[in-house]
């Protein structure tokens, strides 16, 4: 994929000031790349697998894998791009956790998309991670121009225990028929968003073969649920009892 090219083509005969762009790039990215999961579960894996997943190398014109940890994302995609399709000031804050700035107008932007805005813009949520100053902006009527709106969080409440597991069904659904690419870090959120609405417990579990799963505690029938995906399709299946 070459993502300068792509972006390029949506930006023309666009409007845009150079913020907007910023902006656009900003939710288009989110709705591209996941945040590489194995990265939170390090002491399950080699030190070898956390050292190349640590290391790896992006070209914005020949991206081959959209999972990112916050280094990678920020120092080999964001900021190249912002470089390269906007004239906006573009730094880095680096430390154990990496992020793009920009500045606009003298106010300095911190853009911190791994931390959450992955999943958010997928699930169709106002982003939250690209903030003034590290203070919150009202963005939705700025990214109505950009041609971009946002589901009511209302839509995600759940008030009445009787909905949870049929809710929960359809949110796997909602997933499986999404346009946008889901990976398991953004599904993950995603569950553990809702069953946070839903008062209902729930946490990340790995299978015999290594591969991960979500895990949501009913409280409604106290049964267990595990989220799998298969063929691209996930489900919510009762957890089977251990002898």
């Amino acid at each position: 994929m070459n993502l300068v090219e792509m972006l390029s083509k949506e930006l023309k005969d666009k409007h845009y000031t150079e913020f907007q762009k910023a902006r656009y790039i900003y939710i288009r990215c989110c709705q591209i790349f996941s945040f590489d999961a194995r990265w939170n579960y390090f002491t399950l894996f080699s030190e070898e697998l956390i050292k190349k997943i640590e290391g790896s190398k992006f070209d914005i014109e020949h991206i081959d894998s959209p999972l990112v940890i916050c280094h990678t994302f920020s120092k080999s995609i964001l900021k190249p791009l912002l470089e390269e399709l906007t004239t906006l000031n573009v730094s880095l804050t680096e430390g154990e956790h990496t992020f793009v700035n920009i500045t606009n107008l003298g106010s300095k932007w911190d853009l911190d998309a791994t931390l959450g805005d992955f999943p958010r813009v997928k699930m169709g949520l106002i982003p939250e991670g690209f903030q003034l100053e590290g203070k919150d902006f009202p963005f939705e009527e700025f990214d109505k121009e950009l041609g971009i709106t946002y589901e009511d969080k209302e839509k995600y409440m759940i008030y009445t225990w009787k909905s949870g597991y049929d809710y929960m069904n359809k949110v796997s659904r909602a997933l499986s028929s999404s346009k946008c690419r889901y990976h398991y870090s953004d599904a993950a959120f995603l569950y553990n968003y809702m069953s946070y609405l839903m008062r209902q417990s729930s946490h990340t579990i790995l299978d015999s073969n290594g591969n991960f799963l979500r895990e949501i505690h009913f409280t409604e029938n106290e049964e267990d649920y595990v989220i799998t995906k298969s063929n691209g399709e996930y489900k919510l299946e009762l957890k089977k009892a251990t002898k």
